[in-house]
């Protein structure tokens, strides 16, 4: 059975059939090509190619689901396409008329998109749920905790909870609270200068700042912004003279100087000083 992880780290749409016949009971593996559907809309033949649904189930309470593949002929992004591979996915609903299904878009580089649309009926009518709102971005330049930590635990037997395995309200929920238990913590271990403990509640503001500028710098490191070596322990070793567990130097050197001085300093520019 493929898992998640096999899955992130050589993607390729016969491991995700594989993936797909270990998650879901009644799965049934199809090769069904649907390029035919947008040859009269250019904007996205020019960009999908191989758009094809792989496989096929009957869900509980009889839930039809398709599940859909196409390659991007540009590097898929966080923030690509969106709107065209929505249009993609009415398209393909709207032709099979079938319940939910999971489109997987894919660039040649392995990066892909896992993301799932629900049909709601109103009466007659039929709209889909929010494509923005149930999706996945995956590269095997990032971590993708939440990405396999939600798909890993998911029953994809039941259209509730493959949508459940969307929300990632849960981990939100969990994230604060480790982050209000590290708080607790540092208000009795974390040292701060003598002018910030005079404020009143200085220890507090003080911890809070510090909170929020450790989350903005990883939030830079995470999105590449700030070269990844400033994060390498030995790297950092080799460039200050004191690297002791219990001094602030890290602190004033690299965490500060990134926070303040490398905002305002060019990419290309940023770098250690050379004295």
């Amino acid at each position: 059975m493929v898992i998640v992880n096999d899955l992130i780290a050589e993607f390729s749409v016969e491991q995700l059939r594989q993936f797909f016949r270990g998650k879901i009971t009644k799965f049934k593996p199809k090769e069904e090509n649907y390029d035919f559907l947008f040859e009269d809309k250019k904007e996205i033949s020019d960009n999908f190619t191989d758009i094809t649904n792989i496989g096929e189930a009957v869900l509980n309470n009889n839930d039809d689901l398709l599940i859909i593949t196409a390659k991007t002929n540009k590097k898929l992004t966080n923030r690509s396409g969106k709107k065209r591979q929505y249009e993609i996915a009415k398209n393909i609903l709207k032709e099979e008329n079938n319940d939910a299904a999971f489109f997987i878009f894919y660039d040649e580089k392995g990066n892909f998109r896992f993301s799932f649309i629900r049909a709601n009926f109103l009466g007659t009518k039929r709209d889909f749920t929010n494509f923005k709102r149930y999706t996945y971005f995956v590269s095997k330049e990032q971590t993708n905790k939440t990405f396999i930590s939600q798909i890993s635990k998911a029953d994809f037997n039941d259209l509730d909870s493959i949508q459940e395995a969307f929300n990632v309200e849960p981990l939100t929920k969990q994230f604060y609270e480790k982050l209000q238990h590290w708080y607790f913590w540092a208000i009795d271990n974390v040292k701060f200068p003598d002018d910030a403990e005079k404020e009143k509640n200085g220890r507090e503001i003080a911890i809070i700042r510090l909170i929020t500028r450790l989350m903005f710098i990883w939030f830079m490191k995470v999105r590449k912004l700030v070269p990844e070596n400033l994060f390498d322990e030995e790297n950092i070793k080799k460039n200050l003279a004191d690297f002791a567990d219990e001094d602030s130097t890290y602190y004033k050197a690299i965490l500060q100087n990134l926070f303040f001085a490398t905002l305002n300093t060019k990419q290309a520019d940023r770098k250690f000083r050379s004295e």
